[in-house]
This record gives C-alpha cells, structure tokens and sequence, in this order.
C-alpha cells in the first residue's frame, strides 16, 4: 500500500511514522523535506554565505521562495527513487511524507511548494492508494514549535504579551491552508481518498489506514459542548457512554472511527477569575475496550512539565491581558470547527453513527449533531453507495425529548407579554412538573382531541391559574391546547416512528433530519453498548 502523509511542522508527524514503522520490516516511509535538505545545501550555504555542517528545514526556509520552488521538484524525484529502491526490496506499506504548506521566515508568507505537474508525473508508477492530513491542536502545534531551532525561533515584531494569541493565529491558519494543499494534492494524484485525522486518535486508526487499502472511514457523532457545560467530568454518563461505545467501533478493522474530539480547542473558561484557569478540561484521553488509555498517533512537547495542557500554559498568561484577541481567538477557532466537522463527516465513505443526539435533560438535539447529520443527509443524496447513518435514541432521551417538545409549544402558544416572561416561566416550569408520562403518552398516540385538550386545561387550572392562556375562554383555551397538540405531534413524529417529511429549517426540521427513517437506522434500545456496536456496524454493512 502507497500513502501520501501530510501534516504541517509540529504536528508529530515524523515520529509517527517512526511508530509505524518499528518492529516491521514490511514497511517504510520517506520524508520529501529530507531530501530537500540534502539537494539544497549548496543553496543554503551560499545564502548565508559559509560551510554548514547540516542543513535543517528552519535554514532552507530562510531561501527566496523562487529558490524553494525551484528546489522541491528535484526533492520529489530523489525521494520517489528512494521509494522505488523500498518497492525493489520487498515492502509492502510504504509510505510518502511531506509538508503541503511552508511558512517564509523572510515574509512570515504561507506557500505550498507542491509542483503538481512534477508530482502527478512521479507519482504516475505508484498507485497511491490514500492521502491523509495529520492535525494538532494548535495549543500543541505552538508548543512544538516554540525553541531552539525550531519554526518560531524569529518571530519579527513579536514583542509583549500577545506573543502567545499571534503564535495561535499563525498556526491556525498554516493548519488550514495545510489542510487545503493537501487536499489538492489527493486529487493530483487521482482523486484518491483523504482523510483528515488528529494525532490524538488512537495510534490503531492511523495504522489501520496506512496497510489496509478497503478499510473506510466512520464517524462517530454525539453530544460535546452539554458534558462540557457540565465540567467534562470523566464520570458524565454521555462522556463514558461514548467512550466505551468508541472503544469497541474501535475493534472493527474494516472501519477507521473518526472521532471528533481527538481535537478540542474551544476550551475558554467563561469566568478566569473565578476557575483560576483560562481554559476548561480536555475530552480525556480515549481508552480501549479493557479501560487501558489508548496509544496516541503522536504526543504533544510541553511547555510546562508542571502543567501537562499546553493550552492552560499558553492562555493563563494571555487571558487577562489581551482579553479582546482571546474573543478573537474564540472566533477563530469556531470558524474551524465548523469547516473541519464537515470535512470529517464528508471524508467518512463508510458512514456516520450518531449516538444520543437528544441527551439533554431539557430534550433539545445537540446543535452539532444536527449540523453533521444534516450534512451527512445532503451527501448521501449525491453520492451513490453512502449507507444510512445510524442513530441510537434511547427511551429515557425520547422522553425528554418530547417533554421539551410539549414545553415548548406550550410557552410559544400561551406566552403574552414581554414583561410577564420571567413570571410565565416559573408557571410553566410548575405545570410541566405536574404532567405525568400518562398524559404525555396518550397525546402521542393520538387520543381524541378535544378531550386530551380539556384535560390539560384543567391541569393548568389547577396547578398553574394564574398562568396567562386563562386569560381568554375557556372554549379558546381548549381549540388553543388542541392546536399545541397538532403542533406538538409535528415536532416529535406521530406514534414516536420519527418519519416526518418537513423541510426546511422549521421547528420540526431537526426531528426530520436526525430521525427520518428514510435516511437513518435505528438501533433498538436496552442493550449493551457491545450490542449497539454490533448493531451499529451491521446497520453500516447494509
């Protein structure tokens, strides 16, 4: 198997790559920059004007970019020879490693040296199989570049205390352009796969798509930023759910789980002050099936062997200073994650599995969720062969789902003015209280009515009378609680079957995408999270 693997500098991409290889003989991998380094040393010393005893990628990006430019297509040719000699000699996984994007020391410019022209006629003997595109978060990119002979050793205007916000700006946005080259590169070379992959996946997936040609990227969707709010514990029942859920997605080697937050950055604290931390905890580390902490493609360096999160290092000193590029930053890494999710869920040709999308307590679907599968729907109407996603909805999120559902119709129908909200909400909190699963239950299995109508106004009667619908008539109240109920049963799907055919972004528009049996299928609850694995990938193989 032939793979192209792009990554920008400190990503961890060449240790990786030394991982993959250890321990067999089978494989090898060869760095494009390597050979650069050796074919411009000529280059390079005559710019600096005397003999050097090694060449480093820092001294050739200090080159004209003409020169560089001139330089890589010689590079490509002399580590292609090198990949021909590893063919000759009998291995079987090898693997072409580069930089799609380089950053100028001169200009602090961003280019890609990529010659495709030069690269789609090299490539042409070897069939390259797959493109994949490491990532960091950029909290650890900053780190490993930080230093001594490393990339962020000139920084030219870089003075105060905003040195560690531009250091994440920067490689925000190298990552991004990274991202893209390496994209255009998968289709020089034939529009072959690419795949989009953080370091802090398990070492296992990135294996699994070096050396096994028909294995398909799966991405699992599930709540983030609830756990979040809730402190990220390790003990939140959705955080273990799907990590042990992960875990054994992860012993299928026909699939490679692509899990969204082996990159986390959008960690800001809302009160500093009061956390003593800029930052909030990481999604921790993923684990195997027996509970043992997964091996990771690539470790971060740290700043501080103190304090393990380089992104606490970084921001703590920052925070409190330059408040208004933190909010930027903020801004920034948002933008991302919207592009980077979809590219996730895009890239995943073996589908997508969602598991509990309406988890929280007040029943609402995880905006992320909705987006991926949203997204996921669109593609599978263009690109033949992409199977359902597959949701696993419990009971228990069910019910909290269509609480919220009634809730809501309920506050959109009988709240009045303005001025009497914070008062209509405590009511509202008090009437939802005293509605039973009963009630619940016979509005949606389509009881009569009128009658389901009048009973929940002399529900309200009695424990909420003072709550602003029985201010009209009773007769009004009752055709007012009916058309809730029609509205109600349009938000959650009629006998709980969750196939509406709405359109649109509308109220019910998130049921359709993320429940719409036309589009998904669903597991069956009150099993074990080994059966919803089981269940999940046999959905998949359909």
């Amino acid at each position: 198997m032939f793979t192209i693997v792009t990554g920008m500098p400190g990503c961890g991409v060449s240790s990786a790559l030394d991982t993959f290889i250890r321990g067999h003989d089978d494989r090898a991998f060869v760095k494009v920059e390597h050979h650069l380094t050796l074919i411009g040393q000529e280059e390079v010393e005559a710019y600096v004007g005397g003999a050097i005893d090694r060449v480093t990628l820092l001294d050739l990006l200090q080159l004209p970019e003409p020169t560089l430019r001139k330089l890589w297509p010689k590079a490509l040719q002399s580590a292609m020879t090198e990949v021909h000699t590893h063919r000759t000699n009998g291995k079987r996984h090898i693997v072409l490693s580069l930089h799609a994007c380089w950053r100028l020391v001169s200009s602090s410019s961003f280019i890609s040296p990529v010659n495709h022209p030069a690269l789609a006629g090299v490539v042409a003997e070897f069939e390259v199989d797959r493109v994949v595109n490491l990532l960091d978060d950029i909290y650890d990119i900053v780190a490993s570049l930080r230093g001594d002979d490393r990339l962020f050793q000139f920084e030219p205007g870089l003075r105060g205390s905003h040195v560690g916000i531009r250091q994440l700006f920067t490689v925000a946005t190298w990552r991004e352009f990274e991202y893209r080259a390496s994209q255009d590169i998968a289709t020089t070379v034939g529009g072959k796969p690419f795949v989009h992959l953080a370091v802090k996946h398990p070492f296992r997936t990135f294996e699994r798509l070096l050396t096994n040609p028909d294995c398909r990227p799966v991405y699992i969707s599930h709540p983030i930023s609830a756990p979040r709010k809730a402190g990220m514990r390790a003990d939140d029942p959705v955080v273990q759910s799907v990590q042990s859920l992960s875990a054994e997605l992860r012993e299928v080697d026909a699939i490679a789980l692509i899990e969204p937050t082996a990159i986390d950055e959008f960690r800001f604290a809302k009160d500093p002050t009061a956390n003593g931390s800029a930052v909030t905890p990481r999604w921790p580390p993923f684990q195997d099936s027996s509970g043992n902490r997964e091996i990771r493609i690539a470790e971060p360096e740290l700043l501080d062997r103190s304090n393990p999160d380089n992104a606490a290092v970084i921001l703590d000193e920052q925070v409190f200073k330059t408040q208004v590029l933190v909010h930027l930053l903020q801004d920034r890494i948002e933008d991302q994650i919207n592009w980077r999710d979809r590219q996730l869920v895009t890239q995943s040709t073996g589908g997508v599995a969602v598991f509990r999308p309406f988890s929280k307590k007040e029943g609402d679907v995880s905006g992320g969720v909705y987006e991926e599968v949203k997204l996921y729907r669109q593609l599978r109407a263009s690109i033949e062969g992409l199977p359902k996603a597959v949701v696993y909805h419990p009971p228990e999120d069910e019910r909290c789902r269509q609480r919220g559902a009634l809730r809501e119709v309920i506050q959109r129908s009988c709240l009045n003015e303005a001025r009497t909200k914070h008062h209509t909400l405590e009511i509202l909190d008090r009437i939802m209280q005293a509605i039973d699963d009963a009630t619940i239950d016979r509005l949606v299995q389509g009881t009569d009515d009128l009658s389901v109508g009048e009973s929940l106004v002399r529900l309200i009667k009695r424990h909420a009378p003072d709550f602003p619908i029985l201010d009209q008539g009773s007769n009004m109240t009752a055709a007012r609680v009916t058309a809730d109920r029609q509205r109600f049963l349009r938000k959650i799907g009629h006998e709980s079957k969750l196939a509406l055919s709405g359109a649109g972004d509308s109220p019910e528009f998130s049921t359709t995408v993320i429940l719409d049996s036309a589009h998904v299928e669903h597991i069956p609850a009150g099993i074990s999270l080994s059966d919803i694995s089981r269940a999940i990938i046999e959905s998949l193989r359909k």
